[in-house]
Formats: C-alpha cells, sequence, structure tokens
C-alpha cells in the first residue's frame, strides 16, 4: 500500500493520488483513495499554519485552509463565545460586500446569544445588517448564513480560536460553493497588536 502525504497540497498546489485530486482538507487523513493511504497534517500543524498567515499581516487563508483549521478544533475551541467581542473588519475581496469599506473603519459586534447562535447587531458605519446566526455547518461548525428566503449566502469560519478572528467566506453566486478566498476578515479588538 503506497502512503501519500499530501501535507505540502493546496488549492494551488494539489497533489495526484492515483488519478484523484487531494487539495489539503477534502479528505480525511488515514482515508483509502485508490490503494493509497492519505495522511493529513496534524490539528496542531493546520493550526500554526492558518495562525502563521493571519498573525503576519492578515495573509490570504484559503477557503480549504479555513475549513480544516475549522475542523481541527475541539468543541470547546469553536464554542460560540471564542467568536464574541466587537471585531474591526478588513476587506480582502474588492468585488465583495466589503469592497467598498476601507480596511479598518468597518466593524461588527458578534454577540453570543444562548450556546448555539451568534448575533451581530447594527454598528455605526458597519457593513452587516442585523442578523442571528443559529445554523452551523455540520462538518466544519461554522456560522452559516442564508438570506431571507433560506438562500445559501455564505459562512462565516473561526480562523483564530485564540485571538477571536473570523473570516467571511461568500457563496459562489448560485451555488452551495464558497469562494476560494474570503470577503474580509474581522479581528477582535486588541487581537492585532498582541
Amino acid at each position: 500500500m503506497q502512503v501519500v502525504d499530501v501535507k505540502e497540497a493546496s488549492m494551488d498546489k494539489p497533489v495526484t493520488v492515483s488519478g484523484i485530486i487531494v487539495a489539503s482538507g477534502e479528505i480525511a487523513s488515514g482515508e483509502l483513495v485508490d490503494g493509497a493511504v492519505v495522511e493529513q497534517p496534524s490539528a496542531d500543524a493546520v493550526q500554526r499554519k492558518v495562525h502563521g498567515l493571519l498573525r503576519d499581516g492578515l495573509q490570504i487563508v484559503s477557503v480549504a485552509e479555513g475549513e480544516s483549521y475549522m475542523r481541527s478544533l475541539t468543541t470547546e475551541q469553536k464554542a460560540v463565545g471564542k467568536w464574541a467581542g466587537y471585531h474591526t473588519c478588513y476587506p480582502k475581496r474588492r468585488d465583495g460586500c466589503w469592497g467598498s469599506c476601507p480596511g479598518g473603519l468597518c466593524g461588527a459586534w458578534f454577540v453570543p446569544c444562548g450556546d448555539s447562535c451568534l448575533w451581530t447587531p447594527i454598528c455605526p458605519i458597519c457593513c452587516f445588517p442585523c442578523c442571528c446566526y443559529c445554523e452551523r455547518a455540520p462538518d466544519t461548525g461554522a456560522f452559516v448564513q442564508r438570506g431571507r428566503y433560506g438562500e445559501y449566502q455564505g459562512e462565516y469560519l473561526l480562523l483564530d480560536h485564540e485571538r477571536g478572528t473570523i473570516g467571511c467566506y461568500a457563496a459562489v453566486c448560485c451555488t452551495n460553493r464558497l469562494n476560494a478566498e474570503p470577503d474580509c476578515y474581522c479581528v477582535r479588538r486588541g487581537a492585532l497588536s498582541a
């Protein structure tokens, strides 16, 4: 049996396993794929990588990396209280909702509402509407955004459980897939200086 290490795999640099393209985070560690056992990086390695990207100038964390990060967290590490507080938001995509907000001037409160809901009230000069998010993605624990009629609009991923950094990933128009890059990062007040 062949063991394939996909620690270096990413959306930009996939690894091919017996004709199957594997990007980091797409399959479970130890899963048998066409006669090959695929080993994923440890939870600690995933967290160190994502923390490094964010803490070194808010670099782009791809949706695959963000979802891997969320899966690496324990239930306690992604509990609703870890998302709480006032967050300053920084746009990463100029064509998204946050594109018109100058970095650092827009913000949002993320308020726990019970054990499983997150409320974002309207703040002055804030791009977020007032919403309550109670649906969590079953495979990652991310908060799911839905429109008025239940249409999938995106997800909030906790990308640094120690500092409370949240990635806002919009859905690709008319699909249930997320954009490869976040629209913005919302960083808990004081976390950038920590």
